[in-house]
């Protein structure tokens, strides 16, 4: 079976297909990076330290509730939708259900005991904010569900347009609020809901389209597909705590204001994982609709490439991470920088993971991922325990750069083993990579 793929060459011969899809995740990628980091300014310029922390806090606690209750259902309907496209639309069916009806559910019960849970471990979020966010819920669920049909659908394009229609929607949006009075936490906050419901109505709308306009409930289907996301679920939330139990520990410990420093060094180090994510997008409907063989040709000189860029990206930022916060930001979180600059190394070598994942379920192996995550939360709430009562977010920054390198190694590690491939295939750039990676850089620009 052909994977579209030879030695030298990212494109298909009669139509440069893949290459048009990597260009496509490459593209959705920037815009998305450039329009929430252009947001992240807005809302950092307007409300300052402490207001920027409880927004991103606010959105936290949202997503922690969301994250667990989505169950990870998108994570096999990419793979799914890919092995058995004659089951689309009871996958669709399925997902819509499940998503308005459960999500609902969730969100319902959270809101009635948000207040007790708020007043027990942090106070200075307004119960009211969380409250008004949470509607959001039965959409993001949603939104995650219909996404990732259309990304199994290899429909890469429709993805993007998607995802970065999110951003620019919201964006517009706090612009507008901007010409009618100042920006408060709770305009931003309702703003942000609306857009997450209108990107959800669009997501709904492709997925329909792409499945033929055919709606099925399929509950024989949904039973199949529960073990693979509950393999997956274990892995998305082990991995989603890792990621943001630094940022509930930092507001647990400190204030609003190291909160809001610590997420403007988030933001900044999200760059590094364009690249690597857009190459996941490819590989996982590439891989699923294909065979293995697939992964191990393709992988490795995305691998490589990938990895070279994240790497140049992150002594960019280290070098100019300073004046950057200074100027885009203001000199209020400048604090920031210190942080950012610890987190660097991490971020490099865990795009390894962003980008190894796709391909690992790609082959319909999401234990390894779940596997990785639970190790690496562990290790994680170990030490941030220890780290931020001690040094505050320079001890988070700490944290999550050893367990974000942790994470990278065992992803590579498990590639390997599934593969085949050596670490130099997968990490140590090559002169034809170079060539390579100027003509998906030249058919990015050219679509501009």
């Amino acid at each position: 079976m052909t994977t579209g793929y030879k030695e030298g060459s990212v494109q298909q011969p009669e139509d440069w297909k893949l290459l048009r899809k990597l260009s496509a995740a490459f593209s959705g990628q920037i815009g998305v990076f450039l329009l929430a980091f252009a947001s992240q300014i807005v809302i950092a310029r307007a409300l300052g330290p402490a207001g920027k922390g409880a927004f991103s806090l606010v959105i936290l606690i949202v997503n922690v509730v969301y994250i667990f209750a989505h169950g990870s259902l998108g994570s096999a309907n990419t793979h799914f939708t890919g092995r058995h496209p004659a089951s689309k639309a009871g996958i669709f069916g399925n997902s819509f259900t499940i998503a308005l009806l459960w999500g609902g559910t969730v969100a319902l019960l959270f809101i009635t005991i948000v207040e007790g849970l708020l007043a027990k471990t942090l106070p200075d979020i307004d119960p009211a904010l969380v409250k008004m966010t949470a509607i959001a819920i039965p959409m993001m669920i949603l939104l995650d569900y219909c996404n990732t049909i259309v990304m199994g659908l290899d429909r890469i394009a429709r993805y993007s347009l998607i995802i970065v229609s999110r951003e620019l929607v919201f964006l517009v949006g706090l612009f507008l609020l901007l010409l009618i009075a100042p920006l408060t936490v709770g305009g931003v906050l309702n703003t942000w809901v609306l857009v997450v419901g209108l990107a959800s109505i669009f997501a709904a709308w492709s997925a329909w389209s792409g499945v033929g306009f055919r709606f099925k409930i399929d509950l024989r289907l949904w039973f199949s597909m529960a073990k693979f996301s509950l393999q997956s679920h274990a892995a998305n939330l082990s991995t989603f705590l890792k990621m943001r139990f630094d940022v509930l520990m930092v507001a647990y410990f400190l204030d609003l204001k190291e909160v809001g420093y610590y997420s403007i060094a988030n933001a900044i180090i999200a760059v590094l994982w364009f690249i690597p994510v857009a190459v996941s997008m490819v590989l996982t409907p590439h891989i699923s609709w294909r065979d293995d063989q697939a992964g191990n040709i393709l992988t490795p000189p995305l691998c490589r490439m990938a990895f070279f860029l994240t790497a140049i990206a992150g002594l960019t930022i280290a070098i100019f991470g300073w004046v950057g916060i200074k100027l885009v930001f203001g000199e209020l979180f400048l604090p920031a920088y210190l942080p950012l600059l610890i987190l660097i190394p991490g971020a490099v070598v865990y795009s390894l993971a962003k980008l190894l994942s796709g391909d690992l379920v790609g082959r319909g192996l999401p234990h390894y991922a779940m596997k990785i995550s639970l190790v690496a939360l562990g290790l994680n709430v170990g030490i941030n325990l220890i780290l931020i009562p001690l040094f505050g977010i320079i001890g988070a920054a700490l944290t999550a750069t050893l367990t974000h390198s942790v994470t990278g190694l065992l992803f590579l590690r498990a590639f390997q083993r599934e593969s085949g491939a050596s670490v130099s295939e997968a990490l140590v750039i090559r002169r034809g990579d170079l060539a390579q990676l100027g003509q998906i850089i030249g058919r990015i620009v050219s679509k501009r």
